[in-house]
């Protein structure tokens, strides 16, 4: 019962070296990019929120007395060109954002699908190479591909993690200004 190429342990070992491959490109961009972000709003004194666009926000309070609103605007736009003039042009947003967010979704995706095809892959290779193999449990099998890959699963499951945490967080954070 030959199934074809799929049961060549070779090709997968050739999977697997392609998909680590890319699961650590991506995460070393993702990083890199992330640095970038971090020293970018350090050197500017900004937090995630100050570096985003600048949506020109005015108060409701503000429209009680129209002439002093118009005033406190007057004074506040002064203000702001002495302040630029002083300090400089505001900072844009940092130029890695989107790429970082492209960088973790993609490690994202790559990671699970490594770690899909790892089980995949130890799953059909120990059926193919041991005829016993099968009365093996599933948890025999999983620590099986612990123990071939465990820097792979070890990144694979703390990339999933660490991009859970941060969409359970802004999540959360949605909610609550929402």
């Amino acid at each position: 019962m030959d199934t074809g190429v799929w049961t060549i342990p070779e090709n997968y070992q050739r999977i697997f070296n392609i998909v680590t491959w890319a699961l650590g490109g991506l995460g070393g961009l993702w990083l890199v990019t992330g640095v970038m972000g971090y020293l970018h709003r350090r050197a500017y004194n900004l937090t995630h929120a100050e570096s985003g666009r600048s949506q020109n926000i005015k108060p409701d309070f503000l429209k009680v007395d129209k002439k002093a609103h118009v005033e406190a605007v007057e004074r506040g736009e002064l203000y702001d060109a002495k302040l630029s003039q002083r300090e400089g042009v505001v900072a844009p947003p940092p130029p890695t954002a989107y790429l970082e967010r492209l960088a973790r979704i993609a490690t994202t995706i790559t990671a699970v699908f490594g770690l899909i095809a790892a089980v995949v892959g130890t799953l059909t290779k120990a059926d193919a190479l041991q005829a016993g193999f099968e009365n093996i449990t599933s948890f025999d099998r999983l620590t099986t591909i612990v123990r071939n890959y465990p820097f792979g699963v070890l990144v694979a499951v703390v990339v999933i993690v660490a991009n859970v945490v941060a969409f359970w967080t802004a999540e959360k954070k949605k909610k609550k200004h929402a």
